[in-house]
């Protein structure tokens, strides 16, 4: 009961590719199934054994990475059990839950208060007002980051057809370029009105069918050499606004955690997210001394 584990990396990911599975599942199976390889030449080298020499390799992950990587090798083992590359799950001995340790310090989560992110859109909308094709984009990507809370991919891979400003709405929805994390993350997003001030300038440049193209306007802003990616202008620009470690991740954690002090309760966030699942909610939740602040001011005895 064995097989070469680059056989079976390639019988598996058969299973996964799209439209069978989603995009984001595919590349999980590809990730987790390519850092085995290292330790594995066989399937019969998967052991507990394995996997605990896999855990010490990557010490600095969260949890909920991990937890996710170890669901997605079990599965790949279920079916290494089933065509008998296996003679036994390792899981079945401990689970993938069973692998995870919550308590495990976490990385400085990127977070920042509403006045850090204040500065920068409002530098965001400076640089704009330069008339610069590119500034213009910049402030267009990180309102729609700031105001929705949507994941990179979400926002980077827009079309103009997505955005619907008389209705109030951006629809997330899986396109050709880019697909979306999991079936629940398709939704009707509403556009503040700030936001969709923004959008109301910055659509008629775009110059193409993508709300946010890349410097030829021949396809959405998803990639780019190292200096001009999406990721590389955000950081440039929290570094001009004094707000070091902003990253387009810090959008999504900070509208989570701001929330409250804007009234949006646990169940609206969850649909704005797209968070099924209560831990990872709490994951993207911190707190930040201006929303206990807020809260405290509204104790009253009278």
């Amino acid at each position: 009961m064995s097989m070469a584990w680059s056989r079976f990396t390639e019988d598996v990911l058969a299973l996964y590719l799209p439209p069978i599975r989603r995009l984001a599942t595919y590349r999980k199976m590809r990730q987790v199934l390519g850092e085995f390889a290292q330790f594995c030449p066989t399937t019969a080298d998967l052991t507990p054994a394995v996997i605990a020499g896999w855990l010490q390799l990557h010490p600095g992950r969260r949890p909920e990475t991990t937890l996710a990587l170890l669901r997605t090798l079990a599965a790949a083992c279920s079916y290494g059990v089933l065509i008998s590359a296996l003679e036994a799950n390792p899981f079945a001995w401990r689970k993938p839950t069973a692998w995870v340790d919550w308590d495990v310090p976490e990385l400085e989560p990127p977070v920042h208060s509403s006045a850090e992110m204040a500065r920068v859109l409002a530098l965001a909308a400076q640089e704009a007002a330069g008339g610069s094709w590119q500034a213009g984009r910049l402030q267009a990507v990180v309102c729609t980051l700031a105001y929705t809370g949507a994941r990179k991919r979400e926002v980077l891979g827009l079309r103009l057809e997505d955005v619907d400003l008389l209705g109030g709405s951006i629809a997330i929805r899986t396109n050709r370029r880019r697909g979306l994390k999991t079936r629940s993350s398709s939704a009707n997003l509403p556009v503040p009105s700030e936001l969709g001030k923004v959008l109301a300038a910055w659509i008629p440049l775009t110059g193409c069918e993508w709300l946010f193209p890349g410097a030829q306007r021949l396809g959405p802003w998803l990639e780019g050499p190292p200096g001009h990616k999406a990721i590389d202008a955000v950081k440039a620009l929290g570094r001009r606004a004094g707000v070091p470690g902003l990253t387009i991740a810090s959008f999504r954690h900070t509208f989570a955690s701001l929330s409250e002090s804007w009234g949006i309760g646990e169940t609206a966030l969850a649909r704005l997210l797209r968070h099924s699942n209560p831990r990872t909610q709490k994951f993207y939740r911190h707190e930040l001394p201006e929303v206990l602040r807020e809260a405290g001011a509204k104790v009253r005895f009278e």
